[in-house]
């Protein structure tokens, strides 16, 4: 079975070829995070499911859980175009929900960063289902897909900065104040 390789943490990645395009996108999404969110993420399941949007998952409390499931759809650039290039915008959203759950992130930012917490649910999040993890898990998308990552050599705390405006995005603030990014 294909398993994704990052900084000495494996992540298991099912349904797809081991040496294929699709585990090569992944796995090059998934080595932009640190291994402290590495260590966090379920079996990543590629398939049919879910039967509609581009992929579900589920931390160990819900049903079924913990899963992360990717559509295989997500890999067709007519349907899914924000995936057709190196990263994969689908992977890190289902992945920002695993972290928001592992580290209590929103839960955290509600009481912590009102202003942060106001800034997340401001945001317009046009997926299937609603709810504030959605506006984690699209900010924390945004964040890795545009540039951002850590290295500990940066003066930021570890974290590099995505480019352009997406530095300045009160939402990337917010989410780099979480639990999640505070204690990498």
């Amino acid at each position: 079975m294909p398993y994704a390789l990052c900084y000495g943490v494996s992540v298991r990645i099912n349904g797809v070829e081991p040496r294929g395009r699709e585990i090569e996108q992944l796995e090059r999404t998934l080595c932009l995070l640190p291994s402290m969110h590495l260590r966090a993420l379920p079996t990543i399941t590629v398939g049919d499911r879910p039967a509609r949007g581009g992929g579900g998952s589920a931390s160990p409390t819900m049903p079924g859980g913990p899963f992360i499931r990717l559509n295989r759809m997500i890999f067709d650039p007519v349907q899914r175009p924000v995936n057709a290039g190196r990263l994969n915008y689908t992977l890190l959203h289902e992945v920002g929900h695993i972290i928001d759950w592992a580290f209590g992130c929103m839960a955290t930012l509600a009481g912590s960063d009102p202003a942060g917490y106001a800034a997340l649910l401001a945001h317009a999040h046009s997926g299937a289902t609603q709810g504030p993890s959605e506006h984690f898990a699209d900010a924390y998308a945004d964040f890795f897909f545009h540039g951002g990552s850590f290295n500990r050599g940066s003066d930021n705390g570890g974290w590099v900065m995505p480019r352009g405006n997406w530095a300045r995005d009160p939402r990337i603030q917010a989410i780099l104040g979480s639990p999640a990014f505070s204690d990498a």
